[in-house]
């Protein structure tokens, strides 16, 4: 019913629940994001896994604006956009394993991380690692962050013979 209200009518989910704090749409089939999850200001866990989500540079921009979030998971979605997350300081989860995205997300090091922070970027070819201080916040950040070292998994780019 609240899958139905969000994609349908944009109205009804911010109206019935003004305070919202959790949305789990996982596996809904979804082809984009709802235009009402932009305007839930109050959300702090954020699940879209395993839909076909594709984010245009507005729908990435609405997510970006969520600052409040403090896990998110966009698995099995084919983004095409990466949200920036400069600007969630709170956020210590971000899942966006098989996104087909090849970067990593805009604003990492814009500010600074909690220290149990979690990163899956598993099952995407990412094309280049950020060049970071040895020994740094962002380089144990890096070391942190879940990738595959599967061949199929491993962009050519970054492979120095």
């Amino acid at each position: 019913e609240i899958a139905s209200c969000l994609v349908g009518s944009e109205m009804c989910i911010r109206d019935s629940f003004p305070r919202l704090r959790a949305l789990n749409m996982n596996n809904n089939a979804l082809t984009r994001l709802p235009t009402a999850i932009g305007r839930m200001r109050t959300l702090t866990e954020l699940y879209l896994g395993n839909n076909q989500i594709e984010l245009t540079v507005e729908t990435a921009d609405e997510l970006s604006n969520l600052i409040l979030l403090e896990s998110v998971d966009l698995r099995r979605n084919p983004l095409g956009q990466v949200p920036n997350i400069g600007r969630m300081r709170m956020l210590h989860t971000l899942i966006l394993a098989n996104t087909g995205i090849n970067t990593w997300p805009a604003g990492l090091f814009s500010i600074l991380r909690l220290r149990h922070f979690y990163l899956s970027l598993q099952d995407n070819v990412i094309t280049l690692v950020p060049q970071v201080l040895p020994g740094s916040m962002e380089a144990e950040l890096l070391a942190r962050t879940i990738l595959n070292r599967e061949p199929q998994w491993i962009s050519l780019s970054l492979i120095h013979i």
